[in-house]
């Protein structure tokens, strides 16, 4: 969900080095996953980093564009989580991400509204790896932390959930979640 900028000459002469400008992103980012602004309000901001202005409907285009890339929706990973709800199993969400595209996605995912429990940082005006947010999922699923299976793609998000006392799992497709599902607890053998 991030275009990472760290290679030199991408911004000439904007900051000192690109990892400089990759740190001020990556905080933009995130707040724009905590939900403070919109895509639009996104690309004023970084686009203004290097020193591009545009109108708000150009913005809107690029937003829409760049939004676009994330609706590309993994059948796979789609179908492990209806077949956890089939197998009895509460389903919970929790994701850092942004309102424009939580609306859409409550509109084309159907789980996304099915989900026994769904925690949005958009929502919470907080974000993964900050323990609040896992205290959310929790109180949502009515749980304790050893109760909950979290995948993740981002170590750091593992880590937190770990420290917490959560079974926390990189993220390598739903093939791999399906077998450490079943490593877990011998109920998801039906997965």
């Amino acid at each position: 969900k991030i275009a990472e900028v760290d290679s030199p000459g991408v911004f000439p002469g904007t900051f000192p080095s690109p990892w400089g400008l990759h740190k001020i992103l990556w905080v933009k980012f995130r707040e724009y996953d905590r939900g403070n602004f919109d895509g639009k309000g996104y690309y004023k901001f970084l686009l203004a980093v290097a020193g591009v202005f545009l109108d708000d409907p150009a913005l809107e285009k690029i937003a829409e564009i760049d939004q676009g890339g994330w609706k590309h929706i993994n059948a796979g990973t789609v179908d492990l989580m209806g077949d956890i709800k089939r197998l009895g199993f509460a389903l919970g969400i929790l994701s850092n991400m942004p309102r424009d595209f939580l609306a859409w996605a409550r509109k084309h995912i159907p789980l996304f509204t099915g989900a026994d429990a769904a925690v949005f940082s958009c929502e919470v005006n907080c974000i993964k790896p900050e323990p609040a947010i896992y205290g959310e999922l929790k109180k949502r699923l009515d749980c304790e932390y050893g109760e909950i299976v979290f995948f993740d793609d981002l170590p750091d998000n593992i880590e937190k959930a770990r420290e917490l006392g959560i079974n926390g799992f990189l993220w390598n497709g739903p093939d791999a979640a399906r077998a450490a599902l079943k490593k877990i607890d011998s109920r998801f053998a039906g997965l």
